[in-house]
């Protein structure tokens, strides 16, 4: 007998050196990014690479960004013709593909949503009601916004557990805080 270690089977994953090219590979990038974007939409598009990838990884912070945007989402709204998009649809979408990409990764259970079939029947009507709408142009985004309330609720029941219940109303709270702020920076200075 020898006292050499027994070889181990090969190993799936790749080897390090490949893992830190890559992370190389990713770094060198994003400092090109920086380098040739103009600062201000360099920073945004990482600050904005940097929340979706933290958003796929715990998709209960598409809620608490949801809480602190929607005060905000009437001003930062972006026309497409005759509707617009604003932060409030990119986060609920966001967040719901986030979701759905860990539930079908199998890291997330489905719980019940009781209250979802009292919205479906709503959701309905109001579909109903938009094809007799005299403009389908002002009908479709409230349709929109309530199809939108629905999949929040979804997401709340799916991913809010009691540990997520403090933060998400200190998030409501902070949210309210900063609109008074800009109503009472509005009211004494008399602007907007």
């Amino acid at each position: 007998m020898t006292d050499r270690p027994m070889l181990s089977s090969p190993s799936t994953h790749p080897a390090p050196w490949r893992e830190y090219a890559a992370y190389a590979l990713i770094m060198l990038a994003l400092a090109a990014l920086l380098a040739f974007l103009p600062l201000k939409l360099g920073v945004a598009l990482l600050a904005g690479l940097g929340f979706a990838l933290a958003l796929l990884r715990w998709p209960v912070l598409g809620l608490y960004a949801l809480a602190l945007v929607i005060p905000f989402s009437a001003v930062t709204r972006v026309p497409l013709g005759p509707a617009s998009i604003g932060p409030t649809d990119l986060l609920v979408g966001a967040a719901f593909f986030a979701w759905f990409l860990r539930f079908t990764a199998g890291f997330q259970r489905r719980r019940p949503a009781p209250l979802l079939w009292l919205i479906l029947p709503f959701l309905t009507i109001l579909l109903y009601s938009t094809l007799a709408a005299r403009s389908l142009t002002a009908a479709l985004p409230e349709l929109v916004k309530w199809a939108e309330v629905a999949v929040v609720y979804w997401l709340g029941a799916q991913l809010l557990t009691p540990k997520h219940r403090l933060p998400l109303l200190l998030t409501l709270l902070a949210a309210g805080s900063l609109e008074a702020l800009i109503g009472i920076r509005q009211f004494v200075f008399r602007i907007g």
